[in-house]
C-alpha cells in the first residue's frame, strides 16, 4: 500500500495559495479585506497552512534497504540450561524487550510499577554479563519524560531498544490524559551502552493532536544507518504502521500496514534486502488468527497476506529471522483472551508453520506468558523474553538447533 498523499480540497488549496501569495489576489473570494474579515474564509486558511505544515518532511535520502545478513549454517553451540528471572523492581512488570549494546552485551527494557497505567509505572534497564543481569536502573519516569518534552504525563509504557550507528535509541510509550488510545511516543538516546541518556523528545507522529501512536515490536536496521520501527494506532480506528527512520531517530516515512481486520503489534522480520514480513495482532472481531503483510521494496508500500493458520486472539507475536534463514514465532495459540501457552512455532518461508517448542503452559486458567521478545545474538544464541503473569519477566536461551526444546 502506498504511502498517502496530501490532497487538499479545490476551495481549501485556492485559499492557501491566496494566502501565500502564488495567485492573484481576485482569484480568491472577495478581496483581502473581506477575505480576512469573513471568520470562515479565515479559519480555513489558518487550518489548510496547518495541515500542510504538519504534513510537510523532509524528503527521504533515497530507497529503503533492510540490513539482512546472508544466510549462514546454524552455529554449533551449547545454550545454558534452564532460565532465569530478570531482577524484579516493582510488584508489576510487563513488556519486557532485548537489544543486543554495540559492544555485544545483551541488555532487556521493560516497564514496572505498582500496577499497569500509575504513576509510578518506570522504563526500567538491565544488561546481562557474566556474572547475570545488572541491577535494574529506570531510565524513564514520568517526571523526566514531562520535563523533557514539556507535556503533563501521567504514565509510561511499553518500550523498544534499539541500536544504530553505535548509539541506543530508546523508544517508549507515554500517557498524559485518557488511555493508551491517547498515548504519545517519546524518544531518547544513549551513546555509553545506557550509563546516560538525552532528554526525551517525543516524536510528531500524527497532523492532528499527535497522540495514538505506540510501540511494541523489535525494530530493525537498514543500510542506511536508521531503522524502521513498526508501531500501531489505537484511537477510533486499530491499525500497525511503519516508521522509517534516520541514524538520529528522526523520521523519515510513516505508513499504514493493511491488515484483513483490526490490528495492534506489528512485528517485522527482514527477508533480505527489500522484502519483509510483517505478523500483526488481531484486534478485530473475527476468527482470531495473526494477520500478515509483505513488503517488497523496502518498507515504501506493503500489501496484505491471509491470516496465518495459528489462533492468537487479541496477543502480542514475536517475529525473528534466524541467521539460517527461517521465521521463529513466539505466540499464545490459544481462543479467546487467554495468553497460555506460549509457543514457538518455526518457517522456512513463512507460508507454512510447524509447531517447534512448548516454552510454557499451565492448566490454570488466569495464568499468563505473554508479549515476548526475541533476539539473536552475535555468538548464534537465541534468546526469549516474556511477562509471566505480569509479576515477574522469565528469560530463554535455546540453541540455534533447539536442542532439548520439545512440542
Amino acid at each position: 500500500m502506498a504511502r498517502k498523499r496530501l490532497r487538499l480540497q479545490p476551495t481549501c488549496r485556492l485559499h492557501c495559495e491566496a494566502a501565500r501569495g502564488l495567485v492573484p489576489a481576485s482569484a480568491a473570494p472577495g478581496d483581502a479585506r473581506r477575505f480576512l474579515m469573513k471568520d470562515a474564509r479565515f479559519l480555513s486558511m489558518l487550518f489548510c497552512a496547518a495541515v500542510v505544515a504538519a504534513f510537510w518532511r523532509a524528503p527521504a535520502p533515497g530507497p529503503a534497504e533492510f540490513f539482512a545478513p546472508p544466510v549462514s549454517q546454524a552455529m554449533s553451540v551449547e545454550a545454558p540450561a534452564g532460565e532465569e528471572s530478570l531482577p524484579a523492581v516493582a510488584p508489576f512488570s510487563h513488556s519486557v524487550n532485548l537489544a543486543e549494546t554495540p559492544d555485544g552485551r545483551l541488555a532487556a527494557v521493560w516497564f514496572s510499577g505498582s500496577k499497569e497505567a500509575e504513576s509510578d509505572v518506570a522504563i526500567w534497564m538491565s544488561i546481562r554479563g557474566a556474572s547475570g543481569w545488572s541491577a535494574p536502573r529506570a531510565i524513564a519516569t514520568p517526571e523526566t519524560t514531562s520535563a523533557g518534552t514539556g507535556a503533563f504525563v501521567r504514565t509510561l509504557g511499553n518500550a523498544v531498544l534499539a541500536v544504530a550507528g553505535g548509539k541506543l535509541h530508546l523508544f517508549y510509550v507515554s500517557v498524559g490524559y485518557g488511555g493508551w488510545a491517547a498515548s504519545s511516543l517519546n524518544h531518547a538516546v544513549s551513546d555509553d551502552e545506557g550509563a546516560t541518556w538525552s532528554a526525551p523528545k517525543k516524536l510528531v507522529t500524527s497532523p492532528f493532536l499527535n497522540i495514538s501512536t505506540l510501540a511494541r515490536g523489535a525494530a530493525l536496521p537498514l543500510t542506511d544507518g536508521g531503522f524502521g520501527l513498526p508501531v500501531y494506532h489505537e484511537l477510533l480506528d486499530k491499525r500497525g504502521e511503519w516508521l522509517r527512520l534516520s541514524a538520529e531517530g528522526d523520521i523519515l516515512a510513516k505508513t499504514r500496514l493493511p491488515s484483513e481486520r483490526r490490528a495492534l503489534q506489528p512485528s517485522v522480520a527482514a527477508l533480505d534486502g527489500r522484502r519483509a514480513l510483517a505478523i500483526l495482532r488481531d484486534s478485530g472481531v473475527g476468527a482470531g488468527l495473526l494477520m500478515a503483510a509483505v513488503t517488497e521494496d523496502g518498507g515504501d508500500s506493503w500489501r496484505a497476506l491471509p491470516s496465518l493458520p495459528i489462533v492468537n486472539e487479541d496477543s502480542f507475536a514475536a517475529l525473528l529471522r534466524l541467521r539460517d534463514g527461517r521465521l521463529l514465532l513466539a505466540a499464545n495459540p490459544a481462543p479467546g483472551k487467554a495468553r497460555n501457552p506460549l509457543v514457538l512455532f518455526i518457517s522456512e518461508t513463512g507460508d507454512a508453520w510447524k509447531v517447534l517448542c512448548t516454552v510454557e503452559r499451565s492448566a490454570r486458567g488466569d495464568e499468563n506468558f505473554a508479549y515476548p521478545s526475541l533476539l539473536q545474538s552475535r555468538d548464534g544464541l537465541i534468546h526469549l523474553a516474556y511477562t509471566r503473569n505480569y509479576r515477574a519477566l522469565a528469560h530463554r536461551v535455546f540453541a540455534p538447533d533447539f536442542s532439548g526444546c520439545a512440542p
